[in-house]
């Protein structure tokens, strides 16, 4: 997988903000798309900002490099879920492992996992089956063309 790929298009599919937002289901967001109210910031997170728990993330300042290393953390967990849960991800080409890892970037694993016909079709390389049930989602309507 190309990971300066799939964080270009991360940029363009959540975009990037050094201050939080809230996003279209108004959770407080930050970066590229680093969800503040569910996932939040580790200790090693904030070390590396250099705040602490009683610091209210509403107001938080990030630096080019702080967005890219939340990013990279969120791949890294992303992957990691992937790998966990459907290892058979990794003998996809490139551009669908990255295009898997962004949906799962997206919505979360959990999420993810409930697109049962979508994530059979992908690993039976029913690549026609694969578009048409993930185009026939709310998720599809709520993100856009991407």
């Amino acid at each position: 997988m190309n990971i300066v790929r799939l964080v270009n298009q991360l940029k363009i599919d959540e975009g990037v903000r050094s201050t939080p937002y809230r996003d279209t289901e108004g959770l407080l967001t930050v970066g590229i798309g680093r969800n503040l109210d569910h996932v939040g910031l580790s200790q090693d997170e904030m070390n590396m900002i250099g705040i602490d728990q009683s610091f209210d993330l509403s107001k938080l300042v990030l630096t080019n490099n702080q967005v890219e290393i939340l990013c990279m953390n969120d791949i890294k967990g992303v992957c990691d879920d992937l790998d966990r849960n459907i290892p058979w991800w990794r003998d996809l080409s490139d551009l669908r492992q990255e295009a898997l890892a962004n949906m799962c970037f997206n919505l979360g694993y959990p999420r993810l996992s409930g697109f049962k016909n979508f994530l059979a079709a992908v690993e039976k390389e029913d690549w026609e089956k694969a578009a048409e049930e993930m185009m026939d989602s709310k998720w599809a309507n709520q993100v856009g063309p991407r």
